[in-house]
């Protein structure tokens, strides 16, 4: 591993000379390598393209940006779109993290070689329940709380469900804004069951999760949400919306996949209630495993980079 150390300014431009800077400092101070792996279609990873034209080195990039979901790319700036063609025009291989985002780029004339490789988690530490959970059933929903995850709709949807439903709570939190949710639960005056909490590390974060008996993402869009993977991982089903690739990871017995309506929100969490024996821990955790872990990815990034070297 090598680490450089640049200065920051307040100027993007400038920022982006000491970056291309630093990175040649670095790329001098090891042995040149065989392939350049770069993660999201931005200035970043013009470097590898540097590389390529310069050394010839191929390289593939990682791309899990919503910005070129066919939703948003018409608010992405002209500016921004220029690098993303100066980057693919060069590009071996890009590896969009969903389906759902591969068929956006096609459409969108993004590329040209793709393998879809999902995001990767570590299983080690999002690991299955061992011990039975007592108390009340508990919906859990972990983010960065902005307004397309939308929080305040998962706490409204908890208080009408409560109307027919008691034995629940609701613990709803991240590494966002919490004083906007803290202060709808007090004007609702819902702390006795929804519990608002602030930003918390992965090991808090798993342990919530292997605690908790249903996960909540209705997010706008998204690609292929780690949390969901993670949750599953730790054997807890997840309710979630049906955007960008969330319907390739949940369907089967694996969770409720929900239009972006708060009706239907309010019908899945009352059909957790109802059927929470439905769902098999093991089953859960093992499709993780087998799918989206440190080897299972590793082996399919292995089979590009070999495909890359054969060429």
């Amino acid at each position: 591993t090598v680490i450089v150390y640049y200065r920051k300014t307040f100027l993007p431009p400038f920022n982006f000379l000491r970056r291309k800077r630093a990175y040649r400092y670095g790329f001098e101070r090891m042995t040149k390598p065989d392939i350049v792996h770069g993660n999201i279609l931005q200035t970043h990873v013009l470097f590898a393209r540097e590389l390529k034209e310069k050394y010839g080195i191929p390289y593939i990039v990682t791309e899990h940006w919503s910005g070129l979901l066919k939703a948003n790319y018409p608010t992405v700036s002209n500016a921004k779109k220029r690098v993303v063609k100066l980057i693919v025009d060069k590009a071996d291989y890009l590896v969009p993290v969903s389906h759902a985002l591969k068929n956006d780029m096609i459409s969108q004339g993004i590329g040209k070689e793709f393998a879809v490789i999902g995001n990767v988690v570590d299983t080690s530490l999002f690991n299955q329940k061992s011990v039975i959970k007592n108390g009340p059933f508990r919906f859990l929903h972990v983010s960065n709380l902005i307004a397309l995850k939308n929080p305040e709709t998962i706490i409204r949807a908890a208080v009408k469900v409560r109307e027919s439903h008691a034995n629940f709570e609701l613990f709803i939190g991240g590494d966002g804004d919490t004083a906007p949710l803290k202060a709808l639960v007090e004007s609702l005056q819902v702390s006795e069951y929804i519990q608002v909490f602030g930003k918390k590390n992965l090991t808090d974060v798993a342990d919530l999760m292997r605690t908790s008996d249903c996960f909540i993402l209705f997010s706008d869009y998204e690609n292929l949400p780690c949390v969901l993977l993670e949750s599953m991982s730790t054997g807890t089903p997840v309710i979630a919306t049906n955007v960008g690739g969330v319907g390739e990871i949940v369907y089967e017995n694996r969770g409720l996949l929900i239009a972006k309506k708060e009706s239907e929100l309010i019908d899945a969490m009352v059909q957790m209630l109802n059927a929470e024996s439905r769902w098999n821990s093991s089953e859960l955790n093992q499709y993780v495993e087998d799918n989206f872990s440190y080897l299972a990815i590793s082996k399919q990034f292995d089979e590009i980079y070999s495909r890359i070297l054969n060429d």
